[in-house]
């Protein structure tokens, strides 16, 4: 899904994270979008089996605004300001992965 995005929209892909001594400091809060496929997807693939803090992608919708995708915590996945035919297109994407969208509606007392 990461891929599909990144590839379909304008973006950007970050890595971040909050631990002291980072897995891989040279790739810290750089746009990795251009990077080749291979060693990005090792980077990824490493960087989700260790759990580490986050992986973001920023992008330019469908409306001509900014989304973003997160992947934090291993395999959770949130999305950010998505809405129309974006929100139409990720639907398409992770129903035909057969994974599910709930939408979190924020507590107004927080």
């Amino acid at each position: 899904m990461l891929y599909s995005l990144m590839f379909y929209y304008d973006s950007h892909l970050y890595l971040e994270w909050e631990i002291a001594e980072p897995p891989f400091p040279q790739y810290h809060k750089k746009d990795l979008r251009n990077y080749d496929l291979d060693k990005l997807d090792k980077l990824i693939s490493n960087y989700i089996l260790e759990n580490i803090d986050g992986i973001y992608l920023l992008f330019k919708n469908s409306e001509n605004d900014h989304s973003v995708m997160c992947i934090q915590g291993g395999y959770d996945v949130q999305f950010y300001h998505v809405k129309n035919k974006t929100l139409e297109y990720i639907s398409e994407l992770i129903k035909s992965q057969g994974l599910f969208i709930k939408k979190i509606i924020p507590d107004p007392e927080d």
